[in-house]
């Protein structure tokens, strides 16, 4: 027993900080003033009106946090295409959209450098162009804070700020790149071992299959079941195999169980009253105790699935040292791969990390994540995650948590998961599972690879690890393990839409498509296929359908086409169900294009800008506002798929000029730049079939013999 003894001078407050300290309670007396992420506030971006001088051939953009950032910053942003005056965005359009960022510790400012090229250069008071920054994580859209819309950039005569780079540009750091040295864990992949608790028949750790209360699924919105061999008979959530180049892996397999649901077990070997319809698969590190750390390095080698709905994830969570139970919060999900859960990305190239912090082992206060494209960030452009062995990982420092692919990083927070009490967890294990979460019990699951290759697992100590700056140029070379694993490990993905739809009297010519070459067939089961044709190489072909005689199986317009693809490298085979609609058309004779009187530049009368006649029946576009035509909706009483708008355009200038065709509501059809001197016909086809309305924009350019057409598809 320890004894204490409490000083005179010492308040109530101060004798009852060191009852918590002494006595090592689970729940202490008092309350910490203050918890690690707290300091999770994400800043605003504060972005303000640019202006430049005419003739420049940069626009400057300064980006502002109004608080240093806690974790990494991304801002992507691009040019709105259509609400520009002079220039031309086609110039302006980079190949991967433009970037603002921040690392803690960065200083607030940060510039980015729009260069203005060809007849960009010659901007003249007046001229602007718009500047959108909100949206999904991809071409444009922040994460890591809250910014603005969009803003304009504006070419002035006199500049209220000269628009110029400082002297000294704000600090940025690079990105940071590992460098390893010796693991202290290895995993074995040829001896490989798991089991329901994370104990060995003969004594001894390994992974474990099971989560802490069971076998059921992690989240509400999974519907696997996490299941292994010994408990559940004739599954196979995890295979042991060798790849064609000879290097050991395990696979983590994931399925829709064939016939009836599986019943979940409980961990006393009884029946429980829920069952599961698919197969997930987990192993978990807890039982290891050369994986329980405080800090360093974790490292995942893998292949991650492509199948939808398979949602697979490289995480670590809090650890009782004694007792090896999980404890939660803290957790750090180092990579997920939703694949379509949560209407999340379904790219080959996609990243999410998240932490979730809170009493360790209580109500989880907040999760702070952000989804990452990996050639957004200089990532090679080709890399596939669902292909290619490549390198998830972790580094837990005393003061930073960073997030690696291939050993560069991709993401940064400041530790907000240290033990907020002296009697928590300090240590972190390991977590690699993939969950099946669709929408609906009813869905196959059956497209693509639904599986995790786990090549390797590792930890290094902090004293093997070297975090230098990444001076690589970009896109930085492609960081896989080679060679690649053989195509006949992954199934083929039938990737066209199960849902198809055409008006009628139209001939059916689709063509099936997958991720992969195959060679295709009808299957046997779709109740409609003897009305269609199914090439080898998958052109889906029929004669015209009448919607008034429908001819499928329950006269219903949509036809059911079961197609199946055979991979031509692995032999493996993948079906899917079609649903053909046919839609109704109007009856009788149809108009080919509406007539002048219609769609003119006379009558129905243009609004928004003022056209000048010119000879040759050609009227030039004066300004560079939007001209607008409604035509009377009583024209034409049955909508259509869609219509072709055209117009011949002469652009005079001695410059390109971008003509912009549009549909109702301003949306743009068709964008296409218009050389000096050149005659071109600029078509664009409206996206719905009930648009009334069309418009024109291109500063100085003549139209003529504007017309609009119904399109049938």
């Amino acid at each position: 027993m320890t004894i204490a003894r409490f000083g005179n001078g010492e308040t109530f407050g101060s004798i009852r900080a060191r009852l918590n300290e002494v006595l090592q309670i689970v729940d202490p007396i008092v309350t910490p003033p203050s918890y690690p992420w707290d300091v999770a506030v994400d800043p605003n971006v504060i972005i303000s009106q640019t202006e430049i001088a005419p003739g420049a051939t940069f626009a400057h953009i300064k980006f502002t946090l109004d608080r240093t950032p806690w974790r990494t910053v991304r801002l992507f942003f691009g040019i709105v295409n259509g609400n520009q005056t002079g220039f031309n965005t086609v110039l302006m359009a980079p190949s991967l959209p433009y970037m603002a960022m921040w690392s803690p510790g960065d200083d607030l400012d940060c510039y980015v450098s729009i260069p203005l090229t060809g007849v960009n250069a010659n901007s003249v008071a007046g001229w602007k162009f718009q500047v959108g920054v909100t949206g999904a994580y991809g071409s444009s859209g922040f994460v890591g804070a809250e910014a603005g819309s969009s803003f304009y950039v504006n070419v002035v005569a006199s500049p209220a700020v000269p628009n110029v780079l400082p002297g000294t540009m704000p600090f940025h750091r690079k990105p940071l790149k590992l460098q390893l040295g010796t693991a202290s864990y290895d995993e074995d992949m040829a001896n490989f071992t798991w089991s329901r608790l994370g104990v060995k028949p003969s004594g001894g750790s390994c992974w474990r299959t099971s989560l802490q209360y069971g076998d059921g699924p992690a989240n509400a919105n999974e519907k696997g079941l996490y299941a292994n061999e010994v408990t559940y008979p004739g599954t196979d959530a995890h295979i042991k195999g060798t790849d064609s180049a000879g290097r050991p892996y395990v696979r983590m397999h994931t399925k829709r169980f064939p016939g009836s649901p599986k019943n979940q077990i409980d961990m006393n070997g009884a029946s429980t009253a829920n069952f599961w319809q698919y197969q997930g698969s987990w192993l978990s590190g807890q039982t290891i105790d050369a994986l329980c750390n405080e800090t360093g390095v974790w490292e995942l080698e893998f292949v991650s699935p492509d199948r939808q709905y398979a949602w697979s994830a490289h995480w670590m969570m809090g650890v009782n040292p004694t007792t090896h139970a999980t404890v939660w919060p803290p957790e750090i999900d180092v990579f997920e791969h939703f694949n379509g859960v949560y209407g999340a990305w379904d790219f080959q190239q996609q990243t999410s990390t998240t932490l979730h912090a809170g009493p360790f082992g209580g109500d989880r206060k907040l999760a702070k994540g952000m989804g990452t494209l990996l050639k957004y960030m200089g990532f090679d452009g080709g890399i596939n995650l669902n292909r290619e062995i490549h390198k998830s990982q972790c580094h837990v420092g005393a003061d930073y948590i960073t997030i690696f692919i291939d050993g560069i990083e991709i993401c940064q927070f400041q530790h907000i998961l240290k033990p907020p009490k002296p009697t928590d967890t300090k240590l972190f294990h390991p977590i690699l599972d993939v969950a099946v979460a669709p929408p609906s019990v009813d869905d196959a699951y059956d497209q693509g690879s639904g599986d995790m290759l786990v090549y390797g697992y590792r930890y290094y100590p902090l004293s093997q690890v070297t975090l230098v700056d990444q001076m690589d140029a970009k896109p930085w070379a492609n960081g896989k393990k080679t060679p690649d694993p053989a195509a006949s490990m992954f199934p083929p993905k039938i990737t066209t839409s199960a849902a198809l739809a055409m008006g009628e009297d139209r001939a059916v010519s689709y063509q099936i498509a997958a991720n992969s070459t195959c060679t295709w067939a009808l299957e046997s089961g779709g109740a409609d296929n003897a009305v269609f044709s199914l090439t080898s190489d998958g052109l889906l072909t029929r004669d015209a359908f009448n919607f008034e005689a429908p001819i499928d199986a329950n006269a219903d317009n949509v036809y059911e086409i079961l197609v199946r693809a055979t991979d031509t490298a692995s032999g493996s085979t993948v079906t899917k169900l079609l649903k053909l609609t046919i839609q109704d058309r109007p009856e009788g004779p149809r108009p080919e294009q509406l007539t002048t009187d219609q769609a003119n530049f006379v009558t129905p009368p243009w609004t928004g800008g003022t056209f000048t006649d010119q000879a040759d029946g050609y009227h030039k576009v004066n300004d560079n506002t939007t001209y607008r035509c409604n035509w009377n909706a009583g024209v034409v009483s049955t909508p259509y798929d869609a219509w072709i708008q055209s117009v011949e355009v002469y652009n005079p200038t001695g410059a390109a000029i971008n003509c912009v065709l549009f549909q109702q509501y301003d949306e743009v059809v068709k964008q296409q730049s218009i050389a000096a001197g050149q005659t071109v016909i600029v078509s664009g086809v409206t996206s719905n079939s009930y648009t009334r309305g069309i418009g024109i924009k291109g500063q100085g350019l003549y139209v003529r013999n504007m017309s609009v057409t119904p399109q049938y598809t």
